[in-house]
């Protein structure tokens, strides 16, 4: 998990760079979704 969301910041400020709020926000979301996942996970199991 932790891996997962060095490589999510990692593009995250590579497109930070360019300012893509767009992208920004897309990858924010992305990242919710997988701690999300990751919590629904831990919940059930």
């Amino acid at each position: 998990m932790g891996f997962v969301i060095m490589q999510i910041r990692k593009v995250l400020l590579n497109y930070g760079a360019k300012s893509d709020t767009i992208t920004i926000i897309f990858g924010f979301g992305l990242i919710c979704f997988a701690l999300a996942r990751q919590a629904g996970y831990l919940f059930t199991s």
